[in-house]
């Protein structure tokens, strides 16, 4: 708690864009637009530290290097006098996201003084991120009084000897399914955003457990978001070392950063992965459930098609993933012209 307030002063501040110059805030205004809900978003984070120990996270070397990772938490009206601090300072805030790794960690007492103060004090919608091993509805429906919006939860992949072996996430599929099949209900009833991540292109994957998670994502609640990313071997690591142990990289060099941060296929270069970009594509396009787009992709996962498609070389599904990627990125760019102009015609009705 005595830790200063995150630095958000504009003095001395540029931006390249094009050409250097000066950041003022009508200038960063059109930049504050969070994902997935394109509204200026505030990101905050109210603790340090996570309980878990994946594989592939920084927090798993904090782990080896101290025995554990103790949770830091702050304390929740020096987070809300913060909050309140920085929204009046730019003025503009319309959304709060808590980027802790795990907000349901906290315990109840805490998660009930937070809700009610939330709302009398801050009251602008917000979202959090959550572990399936951590969530309970208590606090889920705590928070959504108090004005939850979004909620982003970690799968990462659909089979269970990939989180085990491969990320060290030992969590039940069954249970990630319980919880977004529950997540899913508030999103009905409440119109809460879901979110879950995934992680792609993971060398010591099978073309079977691609599959399951291509099976996982079929079964989730139908306007789920998808956050697909592709592996990346962080140095220190379990991951990093693995893959350089076994030759899949080389070690680190600042020279050969990019293909630890990587946006394309590599290993998982078959009809499963793109399917994964493909869903994506269409749940973050029509954002309801459409029985005609389940049929197509369960047509394009079943047996027949999933045979043929293996007979065509892996530098077709190379170039057909970043077909579905440029289409993607056109999309985005699309939405996000849409709410600045959405954002221009209502700052322009304000003035007048």
């Amino acid at each position: 708690d005595g830790l200063p307030y995150y630095d958000y002063d504009l003095e001395d501040q540029h931006l390249l864009n094009r050409d250097l110059v000066p950041l003022t805030m009508e200038r960063l205004k059109p930049r504050l637009l969070g994902y997935p809900n394109r509204t200026p978003t505030l990101y905050y984070m109210a603790s340090r530290g996570c309980p878990h120990s994946c594989a592939y996270c920084h927090n798993c070397i904090y782990h080896a290097m101290w025995g554990s990772s103790p949770l830091r938490l702050i304390g929740v009206d020096r987070v809300l006098d913060e909050i309140e601090y920085q929204t009046r300072r730019f003025g503009c805030i319309e959304f709060i996201g808590f980027s802790d790794d795990d907000f349901f960690q906290r315990s109840p007492a805490q998660f009930e003084h937070f809700a009610s103060e939330y709302k009398r004090r801050i009251g602008l919608p917000f979202g959090v991120m959550v572990s399936a091993r951590s969530f309970r509805r208590d606090k889920m429906d705590m928070l959504i009084d108090a004005g939850l919006a979004t909620v982003e939860m970690g799968v990462q992949a659909g089979s269970q000897r990939v989180l085990d072996e491969v990320f060290n996430r030992p969590l039940s599929i069954v249970k990630t399914k319980e919880v977004a099949r529950e997540l899913g209900e508030y999103e009905r009833r409440h119109g809460l955003s879901l979110i879950l991540d995934f992680i792609i292109d993971n060398p010591w994957e099978t073309r079977e457990d691609v599959h399951q998670t291509v099976r996982y994502l079929l079964d989730i609640p139908p306007r789920t978001l998808l956050n697909v990313f592709f592996l990346t071997y962080f140095p220190g690591t379990p991951v990093y070392d693995r893959a350089v142990a076994e030759g899949i990289i080389k070690a680190f060099s600042l020279r050969a950063f990019r293909p630890y941060t990587r946006a394309r296929l590599r290993f998982q270069r078959n009809w499963e992965e793109v399917l994964i970009l493909l869903i994506r594509l269409l749940r973050m396009a029509v954002r309801r459930k459409s029985t005609v787009m389940d049929t197509f992709l369960r047509l394009c996962v079943s047996r027949p098609v999933r045979l043929v498609m293996g007979l065509l070389p892996r530098s077709f599904f190379a170039g057909l993933a970043r077909g579905v990627q440029l289409v993607q990125f056109t999309v985005l760019r699309l939405m996000e012209r849409k709410h600045r102009r959405e954002m221009e015609r209502a700052e322009a009705a304000r003035a007048a």
